[in-house]
């Protein structure tokens, strides 16, 4: 989407992952959700409707450090 030519807004998820990003992590929006990985490397989904942060089924069983959960927290509200 081009900005200033008149197109849509941008969708709850395209909104998170622009918050995100802006923060060092590296997401993308898809169908309800935002998938990426934290500025660490762990891999994670939030589900944007419920909020929920999924970040199981990385190696060695690397999980997000409590702040890139409230940083994502933070860019849900």
């Amino acid at each position: 989407m081009l900005a200033g030519c008149g197109g849509s807004s941008k969708t709850p998820a395209q909104r998170i992952a622009d918050c995100l990003n802006a923060k060092s992590f590296l997401v993308e929006a898809a169908d309800g959700r935002v998938d990426g990985t934290s500025p660490d490397g762990v891999a994670f989904t939030v589900a944007v409707a419920s909020g929920r942060i999924d970040d199981h089924g990385n190696p060695g069983g690397r999980r997000l450090s409590p702040g890139e959960r409230r940083s994502i927290q933070g860019c849900l509200h």
